[in-house]
């Protein structure tokens, strides 16, 4: 299985990944951090990395923002051994990454006061402070801006004001008529909140070759790689589900014949032919 050592496979987020065997023996291979050092490591991240400077500048009673956390593991296992003594061997591997990089994101959200306005002013209708244009009655709408509102997990955070918001920080109506000479600038209809989140990645590369000895002169390999990933290219700072996850795949098949020469005087010599197919799907 000499062919397994001259080709490294190539992650897709830069790891490369190593194939170990030997011909007509069992390998078993299992890479996996003494729990002590992974301990430390973690611990490190944890308390010992610099937060972000602005992490609390939002912080509001019962709303305080967590440190993200940033987290890289590593593991894989290969195997190897015969299927047929000096004839067909065969050879596995398996290699796993899992990156979750910290992030903290600043967002402005409708406040449950001014959600609750909205929900109550749909049923009766208004007019725009600005241009005066009469806003028809809506109660059809209400069931919508409910699912709406609903895509944010939470809304608290500082109070900022809005120009034509017609709620104080508090939630309560302001006081007077607003025209469009005449507008609102209240503080009740959006809070600017700082969300602690993480940028999910991910990789797994398999590797299966086999080894077939024909006699003393041929030889022919087959390997098929496969590696797929996931990476973010996004965090929705709202919701989850909103986060755009693109999906890498880099597969091939590979087929290898060997012929060896063997001239009535000097070394023998080598010929080698290699087909590879591979695939790249759409993203």
């Amino acid at each position: 299985m000499q062919e397994a050592n001259r080709e490294y496979p190539t992650p897709l987020l830069g790891r490369s990944g190593t194939l170990r065997s030997f011909a007509g023996q069992l390998l078993h291979q299992v890479r996996i951090e003494p729990l002590s050092r992974r301990c430390v490591r973690d611990l490190e991240r944890i308390l010992f990395n610099a937060t972000d400077y602005f992490l609390h500048a939002n912080d509001t009673p019962g709303n305080i923002a967590r440190k993200p956390r940033s987290t890289v593991n590593e593991f894989g296992v290969s195997v190897g051994g015969p299927i047929l003594k000096d004839k067909v061997f065969f050879f596995g591997h398996y290699e796993g990454i899992r990156i979750a990089l910290p992030l903290v994101a600043r967002t402005t959200v409708p406040s449950a006061a001014y959600q609750q306005y909205v929900l109550q002013q749909l049923p009766q209708g208004g007019s725009d402070p600005i241009n005066g244009t009469v806003l028809p009655a809506q109660p059809e709408e209400v069931a919508f801006y409910q699912k709406m509102f609903g895509l944010y997990s939470n809304t608290a955070g500082t109070p900022t004001p809005v120009l034509t918001c017609p709620l104080d920080a508090s939630g309560v109506l302001l006081t007077g008529t607003q025209t469009s000479i005449n507008l609102f600038n209240g503080s009740g209809c959006a809070n600017k909140r700082t969300q602690s989140l993480n940028n999910i990645d991910s990789e797994n590369l398999i590797v299966v070759k086999m080894d077939h000895t024909l006699n003393a002169n041929n030889s022919v390999w087959y390997r098929f790689q496969q590696d797929t990933g996931l990476q973010a290219a996004y965090t929705d700072a709202i919701n989850p589900c909103s986060t755009p996850t693109p999906r890498n795949h880099n597969g091939h098949w590979c087929l290898g014949y060997t012929h060896l020469f063997t001239p009535h005087a000097g070394e023998p010599v080598q010929s080698r032919c290699k087909l590879v197919l591979e695939s790249f799907p759409a993203k």
